[in-house]
């Protein structure tokens, strides 16, 4: 079974396109586990009738004050999940009726050669405006990032779309051992970084999501072949060295929560080097770059990584 988790804030205007597209899914079983973070809206109601009326189980939980970032809703669900695999989701988007099959599918080709081994699927997207017309038919190529990124390139640049991951329960344990969700960017991110150091991530090259964008999106697609936004990335240092700077933070607690585990694994030293850049210089910064690859993805990320290193 899959645990579908689902957080919601006040997203009346968009979820009952959500939930019915789920209710659509040629794959079926599944269970729905959402954490509301207080809405003011339409949203429990909303829930609570779908609860009623769906032929799904639907869990769903209230936060007792609202905690105002959804990395930290969806780490709690994920430890709330007890089935075999999960799916992030996103309030707004919509799921195209064979995203949990093909993602499924997916899965299970990869655990026939070992059961236990930590595992994500995940898939493109369409970008749709907020009436579900269609922008781009691949979030990859509108948002010009890599399809298929190796781990010396999730390190310092996240390419996996979290509302597409299904996780199986291997990872998933592995995922939930986070504690200080402060020094991690975002819960894609640490999912597809923990797969790709200890077991598998898949990426299947379809567009299973209409992923809506409507100005208030928490984390959306931005057209990175416009010129205007080439221009903003080269020509906005303190960003660029913050976002440096962060990616090492993470990969420092990724080291400190997993520590004995990293030790021989076959990427010890690239996360042990990067992790250390913390405190070296922008000469430390880039050496180590040019010796394990650690590039984002196009070439003027990659410049104004490499000329705005953090010190």
């Amino acid at each position: 079974m899959i645990d579908i988790l689902l957080a919601t804030y006040n997203g009346e205007k968009y979820l009952p396109e959500l939930l019915s597209s789920l209710e659509q899914q040629t794959y079926t079983d599944w269970k729905l586990i959402i954490i509301d973070d207080c809405s003011k809206d339409k949203t429990i109601d909303i829930l609570h009738s779908f609860k009623e009326t769906s032929k799904h189980s639907v869990e769903i939980f209230i936060n007792s004050k609202p905690v105002g970032c959804g990395k930290d809703n969806f780490f709690t669900l994920a430890k709330k999940s007890t089935s075999d695999y999960i799916a992030f989701c996103d309030q707004d988007d919509v799921w195209l009726p064979n995203k949990l099959e093909t993602c499924m599918q997916a899965m299970r080709n990869a655990e026939k050669e070992n059961t236990s081994l930590p595992i994500l699927v995940y898939s493109d997207l369409k970008v749709v405006d907020n009436d579900l017309n269609l922008i781009s038919p691949s979030f990859f190529s509108y948002s010009n990032y890599r399809k298929n990124p190796q781990l010396q390139h999730l390190i310092c640049q996240n390419q996996i779309t979290g509302c597409t991951i299904l996780a199986n329960k291997a990872l998933n344990q592995l995922c939930i051992q986070a504690k200080n969700y402060d020094q991690i960017l975002m819960h894609d991110s640490w999912y597809g970084i923990t797969a790709m150091t200890f077991g598998k991530v898949i990426y299947i090259n379809k567009s299973l999501i209409l992923y809506r964008q409507h100005g208030n999106n928490s984390v959306g697609a931005i057209n990175a072949n416009s010129i205007q936004y080439k221009l903003h990335r080269l020509l906005n240092p303190i960003k660029m060295r913050r976002s440096n700077y962060d990616h090492i933070l993470e990969i420092n607690y990724f080291i400190m929560t997993f520590n004995q585990s990293i030790i021989g694994n076959q990427y010890q030293a690239l996360l042990t080097d990067f992790a250390n850049l913390k405190d070296k210089t922008k000469s430390a910064y880039r050496k180590i770059c040019r010796k394990y690859k650690i590039y984002k993805y196009p070439f003027y990320r990659k410049l104004g990584q490499l000329y705005f290193a953090q010190r």
